[in-house]
């Protein structure tokens, strides 16, 4: 928990006559290593399996509400932000909110049991190069590059 002055300067006009008053406001608001904050919006890094980015999944991401379900879809790339409208911060005048952005990042496994990297090497071989739009548009990109 934080605490922020701020000095503010309240005025009334009664019968002609202006009156003001100088105070200072005690704000005490919630800091998080979790979210950051934009204006009202809230962003949050969430750590996904290889299976989840590849398969597909339903994950339960915190908000500054509770907790939030959100449709992961299959072949989600590290990276991917999700915007889930309407979950982010009140707005000062009460109308709406902001919104809450959920950004996906593939956590790649560091330590594979044998049997594990055999059935990845072998799952590795059916695969073509038509599944990696990336790489394709890389390896395109630099062909194209020294043909010209």
């Amino acid at each position: 928990m934080a605490q922020c002055n701020i000095p503010l300067r309240f005025c009334i006009t009664l019968s002609g006559k202006e009156i003001c008053h100088n105070f200072w406001n005690f704000t005490r608001f919630f800091t998080s290593e979790v979210f950051q904050r934009d204006e009202n919006n809230i962003y949050v890094v969430f750590p996904i399996t290889y299976s989840q980015a590849v398969l597909g999944d339903t994950i339960t991401v915190p908000s500054i509400d509770g907790k939030v379900e959100v449709n992961v879809p299959e072949g989600t790339q590290s990276g991917t932000t999700f915007r889930l409208r309407g979950k982010g911060v009140q707005y000062v005048n009460g109308r709406g909110r902001g919104d809450m952005y959920v950004k996906c990042e593939v956590e790649i496994p560091k330590k594979l049991s044998r049997t594990q990297r055999e059935a990845l090497k072998k799952f590795e071989g059916t695969l073509k190069e038509d599944n990696y739009e990336k790489r394709k548009g890389f390896f395109k990109k630099l062909k194209d590059m020294f043909n010209n």
